[in-house]
């Protein structure tokens, strides 16, 4: 796992799914995120309108990401990236250890 700020608070973290869920990457997720599943927490959510709270983002607040080497279940929206052709997790809405 590794992680990286990104504009606005947002927390990028790369996740390296167990084998039984390698089918959520495409070809992207291995040649450009090395091998990793690309989740994206948010400073803030505003669950109504799924947006980053613009105070809490301003701030420069962001999430606590989940350990390296934990074992964590995410929640979100499962999606591919316009941009980078990848799968992702963006925005998590919520994640726990398990």
């Amino acid at each position: 796992m590794a992680e990286s700020q990104e504009p606005g608070g947002w927390l990028r973290v790369d996740l390296r799914p167990d084998p039984s869920h390698e089918s959520l990457m495409n070809a992207a997720n291995f040649s450009g995120a090395r091998g990793m599943l690309v989740l994206r927490l948010p400073c803030d959510v505003d669950v109504s309108g799924l947006a980053p709270s613009p105070p809490a983002c301003a701030s420069g607040a962001s999430p606590a990401p989940p350990r390296v080497r934990t074992h964590i279940w995410a929640t979100g929206v499962y999606s591919r990236n316009l941009d980078t052709g990848w799968m992702e997790i963006n925005p998590v809405f919520d994640w726990r250890p398990q």
